[in-house]
């Protein structure tokens, strides 16, 4: 089966990345634990791998990163060194045996256009809102960029040296969790068509979006008589679990639609004399397009004696 390309066109700089668990499985359960030592992974792959961060939010059973990138390789460095640690720590800490992801994950070059750049910001940042899971995006128990900004909080986590932990156990040391572990935090750029816009200003327009994504949600609540599932339960879910159904909601139009082209008229205009319009094959030239080339012919059929010396017949 072919992959899609990744790409970034020229003069484009937002991607939107998202990468699935396997079967959609929740093994990306909120938990103190388990926030810290992705915060960690994502901290320490960028620091190793330098790329701009301007959102990024883990649900249950996927995750959505907004890059601001120079080219397409900054995006397969951190994804390749973010995403082998953090199936490693998913594995060591749910008890899960085998692949964490689906499958490769997806990059989504997002235009220039204002519009296009706040649709895809709205849409990463009412996760866990707009699905019904919860509230308020304050009030997600998981990683959430936006949550952090709200609350000035640094998205800060641990990175854990499992080489000079597994030294340590080699030599007999009794040592503590935290004694090879580092600390990481994930700093977060503005996405591109706000970068001139003063921290505060941002702050104010990501809160407009996210009252926004609440109202909506309140809404549709509203409607449906469906109360949320609320940060108890969420915190509550086996991490092995495997949902019946995925969700999965439209993303937003990331490029803008191209206009169709204009049909070819192969009717004379009026007032022309028609001699640009093809004229219609001839007998002869009908004739020789039906006619294959010599070298494209086909294949003869051959014979060979088959069971009980019947003579079986191959070709195309």
């Amino acid at each position: 089966m072919s992959r899609k390309l990744r790409y970034v066109p020229d003069g484009v700089r937002l991607v939107h990345v998202t990468c699935r668990t396997i079967q959609g499985r929740y093994l990306f359960t909120p938990s103190q634990r388990f926030n810290d030592i992705a915060l960690g992974v994502f901290g320490r792959a960028q620091r190793m791998h330098p790329i701009r961060i301007c959102e990024i939010e883990v649900v249950s059973g996927h995750f959505h990163i907004l890059f601001d990138v120079d080219s397409v390789q900054q995006v397969s460095d951190f994804m390749e060194y973010a995403g082998s640690k953090l199936a490693r720590e998913v594995n060591r800490l749910t008890g899960w045996s085998g692949p964490v992801f689906e499958r490769r994950y997806s990059m989504i070059p997002v235009s220039n256009e204002e519009a296009a750049q706040v649709d895809v910001l709205k849409y990463v940042i009412g996760h866990g809102v707009k699905e019904g899971l919860v509230e308020r995006v304050v009030d997600w128990p998981g990683v959430h960029s936006a949550k952090a900004r709200l609350l000035g909080e640094p998205l800060t986590g641990h990175w854990f040296s499992r080489k000079d932990e597994h030294a340590a156990r080699r030599r007999g040391k009794d040592f503590d969790p935290m004694e090879y572990a580092t600390e990481e935090t994930v700093v977060l750029s503005p996405i591109p068509c706000w970068e001139h816009l003063p921290a505060e200003e941002y702050r104010d327009r990501v809160r407009g979006l996210v009252e926004e994504v609440e109202e909506e949600a309140a809404a549709d609540r509203e409607r449906s008589g469906i109360p949320v599932l609320g940060p108890g339960a969420i915190l509550a879910q086996d991490p092995q679990h495997r949902p019946r159904k995925l969700s999965k909601s439209p993303l937003p139009s990331c490029t803008p639609r191209p206009k169709p082209p204009a049909r070819r008229s192969t009717s004379p205009t009026p007032g022309s004399s028609g001699s640009s319009a093809r004229p219609p094959r001839s007998s002869d030239e009908e004739t020789a397009t039906s006619v294959s080339r010599p070298g494209a012919s086909r294949r003869p059929c051959l014979s060979y004696p088959g069971r009980g010396g019947k003579q079986v017949r191959t070709g195309r």
